[in-house]
């Protein structure tokens, strides 16, 4: 039975399959999945020939935008090229058009991508969405990653994030020499006016470390936590045989600085007899000179160019690239979410990354963890990846309950998302 209509509004979609362009449209499918009659409303293409989704999508197409995001090896990179200030007239214009194009009225509510789209007052985007959507939430997320560095701050000579937020909680009221608080100076910048929305019936956090940190800043307000979900054919895979592949095979996706791909190159280098599959990423950055890295390392330490990898540039099936490695090796320095661990984990391969609050969400609690004041050390990063090697038969069965939770979680949440969109519809 369908209890009501929800458009999800957002700049990403596939067939890019970056965090910003997968989540809307996995979201889709989720609210589809509970009866809800969802759709998404976006500005990119479809492209032939490859993985558009499956999840009913309204593609409000703009000329102006598609140029902009001159389409890569795949798909369109439309939100990154619309973060210039120069250029958010263009967000006014692709909403105009919705309004012009779709009959927005017959949806009972929307999900809004805020700091994405993005909702600003000077811009006058709110009034816009509040014009189409009386009713509509907002959607929160890497707001506490690009605060990570200040929560990581050894000023603080504190290894708990716990502590560091009760920090930042206990200064929220201190006042400037004119009696401004110091939450009212953050309320005003960029970064985080798309955080708080004025006119927001609620707000979705995609993980409860980021609804913390939001919180920490902002105030509680009327949210939930919604977990990346992932479409159930992710979690249909078999138990995987303890007999890994021969060599072992260690996969990672998007080789790019952040995503740690000096630690890859270190793994590459000091472990010629297991096999390193490299998967581009979701907008394809991570192939760009990843080759010319491996041999700068190797001319700047005097080794020969290890052989023991292969870069893919594109995947269509994503599930298979899991199901046919060993381990996934994930060691970003700091992750919204982590979607890619969910992922792994849902095929039955072990995870190795970093002790981060979102991160460890994103695994479960179930990964094989490098403690974060290790980060930069190369050899634990080594032993954790030949303890995984070492003891492959438990850390598949590890893997397995793991997955077991993160399933039974997006069930529970999926209903209660569900419930909370329904509360506001009906307020």
């Amino acid at each position: 039975m369908i209890t009501m209509k929800v458009a999800v509004l957002s700049l990403g979609w596939p067939p890019l399959w970056g965090g910003g362009e997968v989540y809307p449209h996995r979201l889709v499918e989720a609210l589809c999945s509970e009866g809800v009659d969802a759709w998404g409303i976006t500005p990119v293409p479809e492209v032939e020939e490859q993985d558009n989704g499956s999840a009913p999508v309204i593609r409000v197409l703009n000329r102006e935008i598609l140029e902009l995001a001159e389409g890569r090896d795949y798909g369109y990179k439309i939100i990154p090229c619309l973060k210039e200030p120069s250029l958010k007239h263009l967000i006014t214009k692709w909403l105009d058009q919705i309004e012009e194009e779709i009959d927005y009225k017959s949806f009972d509510c929307a999900i809004v991508l805020a700091q994405k789209i993005p909702l600003t007052e000077d811009e006058g985007h709110i009034e816009q969405v509040k014009k189409l959507f009386p009713k509509f939430v907002t959607l929160s997320y890497d707001f506490d990653r690009h605060i990570s560095a200040e929560l990581e701050n050894d000023v603080l000579h504190t290894k708990s994030y716990d502590k560091t937020l009760e920090y930042f909680r206990s200064i929220m009221k201190d006042e400037n020499e004119e009696g401004v608080t110091l939450q009212d100076e953050l309320s005003k910048l960029p970064l985080t006016k798309t955080h708080v929305c004025e006119g927001e019936q609620g707000r979705i956090h995609i993980t409860d470390f980021n609804e913390q940190v939001v919180e920490c800043f902002f105030g509680t307000g009327n949210s939930i936590v919604f977990h990346p979900p992932l479409d159930e054919t992710w979690w249909t895979s078999d138990k995987r045989n303890p007999n890994f592949n021969d060599p072992f095979t260690v996969g990672f996706i998007n080789p790019i600085p952040r995503k740690g791909r000096q630690h890859l190159r270190h793994l590459i280098t000091d472990n010629p007899n297991i096999h390193f599959k490299i998967l581009g990423g979701g907008w394809g950055d991570g192939v760009k000179g990843f080759e010319d890295y491996i041999a700068l390392g190797s001319k700047l330490h005097e080794t020969p160019i290890p052989t023991n990898y292969e870069i893919i540039k594109y995947v269509k099936d994503i599930q298979t690239f899991y199901d046919e490695i060993d381990v996934f090796l994930f060691p970003s320095a700091a992750e919204g979410y982590g979607q890619v661990a969910t992922e792994a984990i849902s095929r039955g391969c072990p995870v190795i990354c970093k002790q981060y609050p979102t991160i460890e969400e994103a695994s479960g609690n179930g990964a094989k963890y490098v403690n974060r004041e290790e980060y930069l050390n190369m050899e634990a990063w080594n032993q954790a990846l030949h303890d995984v090697k070492d003891n492959y038969p438990k850390w598949l069965n590890h893997t397995e309950q793991t997955k077991q939770h993160l399933h039974q979680r997006q069930t529970h949440e999926s209903k209660s998302l569900k419930a909370f969109l329904e509360s506001i519809v009906n307020s």
